[in-house]
């Protein structure tokens, strides 16, 4: 390198950032598309039945205790009056005894889990006897 210098200059830089705002335009543009055509499920919500009048007009019935036990395999026990009925293991077969025992009669119903049973089937139980117009009550066994 006699005689020769190399004069090192400055290369124009060149810009990587890219434009974010239409990129922000089209994920909100997503995110309200979603929530526009998703469909929301909802979930009953607890409703108390209107009492029932008597057909004897001022005789008020004793309502009867209907009981149903989820015990820790997840199976249903249900109770009348303190006398076994049946024993459903699932939802179906629980409403299918429920509602041969609802027929005219008041009743009240209680909900007893055990604290191992799985909550999906006391929620099971509750959407049951809230769907038969039942006034109900849930307690942990213990």
């Amino acid at each position: 390198m006699t005689g020769q210098e190399f004069v090192l200059t400055k290369r124009k830089s060149t810009t990587t950032d890219m434009d974010m705002t239409s990129m922000v335009d089209v994920t909100f543009l997503l995110v309200i598309f979603f929530m526009v055509t998703a469909s929301f499920t909802l979930q009953s919500a607890f409703s108390t039945p209107q009492k029932r009048e008597s057909a004897a007009g001022n005789q008020e019935q004793v309502p009867h205790a209907i009981e149903v036990y989820v015990d820790e395999f997840d199976q249903f026990s249900v109770f009348l009056d303190g006398a076994k009925t049946g024993v459903a293991a699932n939802k179906y077969e629980l409403r299918i005894e429920l509602e041969m025992i609802v027929e005219k009669d008041s009743v009240n119903a209680m909900i007893v889990a055990s604290p191992d049973a799985k909550h999906e089937k006391v929620m099971d139980a509750l959407d049951v006897m809230v769907g038969l117009k039942l006034s109900v009550s849930v307690k942990l066994k213990g």
